[in-house]
């Protein structure tokens, strides 16, 4: 049943960013014609679904029954989460700073999906900081139900969210509109694929906010037997 499954989200895939790469390679191709908007206007609905065919496999995936865990420095995961980002973060002068991860904190996690919800995280605070933003990611010790652990807070400053903006966002297709009323892309699965991630390895995941004072997530995991050192 698990190779059926992943054998039909790899035909699913590539089902649909197949006709997706096709038409933006058709958009670009010499002697192609057409008004540059509505160039873009197409282009852009093939980017949406391209991402939206991406963020669904991730999404499944994340909920299968197969993590490769492996102990992980939660503070190498970070970094590399934001060094992928670098390009969108330096395009909008928002300066990403990470703390904390002077210490180790080892976790058992598999590290491609950890990673990956990381970058949604950080990836959604770029896109709802102003240009020129700050974004601060901090490691600090915490617990689980007495349970030693650790704790990383992505903090921006963005136009912040409503409580009723707050209890939908872990909802499937859900969008956040900026207070701003700016567009922010998205296809509404980056905050799923994190909650399922988070709650697999055993975690929690918290959202604190008010309009016009930004948005904290704080994605609280385990600690392996080592601890922090």
């Amino acid at each position: 049943a698990g190779r059926q499954r992943e054998r039909i989200l790899d035909l699913l895939t590539h089902a649909m960013r197949s006709p997706q790469v096709s038409i933006l390679t058709l958009l670009g191709a010499p002697g192609f014609q057409a008004p540059a908007a509505l160039v873009e206007r197409i282009a852009g609905y093939a980017r949406r679904t391209l991402a939206l065919a991406d963020n669904f496999v991730n999404l499944a995936r994340a909920e299968g029954d197969q993590y490769a865990v492996e102990p992980l420095d939660l503070g190498d995961v970070l970094v590399e989460a934001i060094d992928d980002l670098w390009p969108q973060s330096s395009a909008r002068n928002v300066d990403v700073a990470a703390t904390g991860i002077e210490n180790e904190y080892v976790v058992e996690a598999d590290r491609s999906l950890l990673t990956r919800a990381l970058i949604n995280l950080i990836d959604n605070a770029i896109k709802f900081s102003p240009d020129g933003g700050r974004i601060a990611c901090v490691l600090a010790p915490a617990e689980i139900e007495r349970r030693p652990a650790v704790v990383c807070t992505i903090s921006d400053q963005g136009p912040g969210l409503t409580p009723a903006q707050i209890a939908g966002l872990f909802q499937r297709f859900r969008r956040t509109v900026s207070q701003g009323g700016r567009r922010v892309d998205g296809v509404g699965l980056g905050l799923s694929f994190v909650q399922a991630v988070v709650e697999r390895h055993g975690g929690e995941i918290q959202c604190s906010s008010a309009p016009g004072e930004g948005a904290t997530f704080a994605v609280t995991l385990l600690l392996a037997a080592a601890g922090p050192t």
